[in-house]
């Protein structure tokens, strides 16, 4: 691969601590990864721990592992050294991984010093994000919530409570309304102070014309500056008020002033004053006011609820942590000097932290606490705030800015990747107009620190697209206004013009580059992408799609463990734990995994009223492939009713599918692809579950899927 100058210094530049910012498709990933193997290749006494590379997720972190491992495997072919032996001996236990995996790493080293027990239990987030439900379903009952649940509903109360960066915050407590008219009054006092040091800058006119429009517009305000200067908070504001709501308008008589230009002079003064006092009032606002004190009394009423769902919540997980313990826990140990001393420029010589655009405080002192801002050359940051889209995870997109500037302010460097690989420039060209104005700071905005700008505009590899298409299109369906349709029809028009334009891109071959093969080739629709705000009508596409022939593959959304294959696998373990479950057992019987026909299932039922007996031992009547089916079925089924509830529902199912075949026979069916995709996704949702018990994981899946239909 050719390096750009920014990678090849990313990669390159040993001797800094370096922020990089990495647009979609710089090559990011490569650039760690080589960054990695270099600092191997320029330190031959490190170990493969003596680097530490954080990830956002456990995909990424895999991923990377795997790059590092085929890197290592080559040095390896090519030199036979002994030193890429060992360090490929030691990749499964290197230190890639998650935030949270690390943080988990650290407190069982240090167990003793976080008193924890180093068996301690993780939750993850849909684990401690079910917990949390469970735990506002139980406050929703309490006293303290009815009169939130009269303001604003019950819906809404809940959807408040749940989220969980509320757990960290300061609760609202003492007298509120006191406070903040307090605060009020100072604010009041110190821009009263600031119009009158602004007044006394211009010529007030002490004696104007009495007979003129002008003059006694001049006299009024001369009268409110008089009395300002005499009346106590909060009347004064008042004061400052009625100014700013002063009529000017073209008046005044050169006659009565003297000259059109003093006019123009006394007016522009009047107005100059005017502007100052509408300053004052836009920042200051209302008086504190009956609707203060009802949202005071409301706040703390929040307060009281959300300290109720944290007690709950802390009594429902016991001794598990989640991701906020773990993060919170692991500051609290590193700030003991005898522990960071173990690891800082000592167990750890170099930090690589991927996507930290979406990380927050406690994740960047952790960071601060393993890697010496004061050593270069120790810490290696990479992210784009423009990609920050986990906020609702606890991630704040103004650390990223308020890290540049640290590590700058401490000797460091700041790189761009803006060079695109993923693209062609017509393409880059939109996004970079259509970001330009809609990532915008306004530096008087109270929020400015979580707005973010276009920065440094891409440009792509790839100047030209494969042929003269659009690079965009849109496709227009009437909003709400269209009284001809309702939401739903809305929802199927729209899924239909969607399918209808990818059959038509693949049917017309429409050239895409292929980036394996850095060819072009005709478009496929694995090629396709569809992506939605939210999956709550994602059903109503599958439907359409499967109407108009359009594979797919479902990735979340209750729509997904209605597929036939899933459900099939999910009767499967229902039979396995209760082999009375008739019906579940019929389904597991009939469906592909061993394919017994209907006539079959009758005979079988009509000689012996249980299934799970019948197929122990089947009637004489049906056909030798029959038996065989049966047999190898109650086979299959006894095998894993061994081992079941003693591996986990993810080691089942991969039992399962080893013992049947399914993932083959579902290879070779019609959209087989879409069926074995869905099978895996159903894998990784046990294996992340972690789940032992049938009934645990069902419970899972079905809070699994409510979540990811939100």
């Amino acid at each position: 691969m050719n390096l750009t100058d920014q990678q090849h210094q990313a990669i390159t530049d040993h001797s800094h601590n370096l922020i990089v910012t990495a647009g979609a498709g710089s090559g990011k990933t490569y650039v760690l990864v080589e960054r990695y193997l270099r600092l191997l290749d320029a330190n031959p006494d490190w170990s493969l721990n003596a680097i530490v590379a954080i990830t956002f997720t456990r995909k990424a972190a895999e991923e990377m592992r795997d790059r590092v491992r085929r890197s290592l495997e080559e040095r390896l072919a090519q030199t036979g050294a002994d030193r890429w032996a060992n360090l490929l001996g030691q990749i499964d236990s290197a230190r890639i991984d998650t935030i949270h995996g690390l943080c988990a790493s650290i407190l069982r080293t240090n167990a003793v010093y976080a008193q924890l027990d180093p068996d301690f239990e993780v939750l993850d987030e849909i684990q401690a994000t079910i917990l949390l439900q469970n735990a506002v379903d139980v406050v929703m009952q309490y006293e303290v919530v009815a009169p939130l649940i009269l303001e604003y509903g019950a819906a809404k109360v809940q959807a408040i409570l749940c989220q969980r960066d509320l757990l960290n915050q300061p609760l609202p407590q003492g007298d509120l309304l006191e406070q903040w008219q307090e605060d009020w009054n100072k604010l009041v006092a110190h821009q009263i102070d600031w119009f009158k040091q602004q007044v006394n800058q211009l010529d007030i006119i002490p004696d104007p014309p009495k007979d003129d429009k002008l003059g006694l517009v001049w006299l009024d305000f001369l009268d409110c500056w008089h009395a300002l200067g005499n009346t106590p908070l909060p009347e004064a504001y008042d004061v400052v008020c009625q100014i700013a709501g002063m009529k000017i308008g073209n008046v005044g008589s050169k006659n009565a002033w003297g000259s059109s230009e003093l006019v123009q002079e006394a007016r522009q003064t009047l107005m100059n004053i005017r502007v100052a006092a509408k300053q004052v009032v836009e920042l200051v606002g209302d008086h504190i006011n009956e609707v203060d004190a009802r949202a005071a009394e409301l706040l703390l009423l929040w307060g009281e609820a959300i300290a109720q769902v944290k007690t709950q919540y802390q009594a429902i997980k016991g001794h598990r942590l989640d991701f906020d313990d773990l993060e919170q826990r692991t500051c609290e140990v590193l700030r003991q000097p005898e522990v960071q001393a173990r690891y800082r420029g000592a167990e750890f010589k170099h930090l690589l932290v991927d996507e930290f655009q979406d990380t927050n405080a406690y994740q960047w002192q952790i960071v601060k606490f393993l890697a010496d801002l004061n050593q270069p050359g120790t810490m290696f940051v990479v992210g784009d705030e423009k990609q920050s889209i986990y906020a609702f995870r606890g991630a704040d997109v103004s650390v990223f800015g308020d890290v540049q500037a640290e590590i700058l302010r401490h000797g460091g460097q700041a790189l761009q990747l803006s060079k695109s690989f993923r693209t062609h420039q017509p393409l880059i060209d939109c996004f970079n107009d259509l970001f330009n104005k809609l990532l915008v700071r306004d530096e008087t905005s109270p929020v400015q620190a979580y707005q973010v700008t276009l920065g440094e505009p891409m440009v792509a590899h790839r100047p030209y697209p494969p042929d003269d298409s659009p690079c965009v299109e849109m496709i227009l369906i009437p909003d709400e206004g269209d009284k001809a349709h309702n939401k739903e029809q809305r929802h199927q028009w729209e899924a239909y013009e969607i399918a209808q334009r990818i059959h038509e891109l693949v049917r017309t071959e429409q050239p895409v580059f292929d980036k394996t093969t850095q060819t072009t080739r005709p478009m496929r629709y694995d090629d396709v992408a569809i992506l939605f705000r939210a999956l709550t009508n994602v059903n109503v596409y599958e439907d359409i799609f499967k109407a108009t022939d359009l594979p797919f593959v479902t990735v979340a959304g209750r729509g997904y463990y209605d597929r036939q294959e899933v459900q099939d696998l999910l009767n499967l373990l229902k039979a396995v734990y209760n082999p009375a479950d008739t019906l579940a057992l019929a389904c597991v019987l009939r469906s592909p995994m061993f394919g017994l026909s209907d006539d079959a299932l009758l005979a079988l039922r009509l000689e012996i009223p249980s299934l799970w007996q019948a197929i122990q031992n089947p009637p004489d009547l049906l056909s030798d492939d029959e038996q065989s089916i049966i047999n190898r079925a109650y086979q299959c089924l006894q095998n894993l009713r061994a081992v079941a509830g003693r591996v986990t529902i993810a080691e089942l199912l991969q039992l399962a599918l080893s013992e049947t075949g399914y993932l083959a026979i579902l290879t070779a069916l019609p959209d087989g692809a879409r069926r074995r995709g869905n099978v895996e996704k159903l894998l990784e949702k046990a294996h992340n579950s972690g789940k032992i018990t049938l009934g645990a994981f069902t419970q899972y899946l079905m809070d699994l899927t409510d979540i990811e239909a939100r």
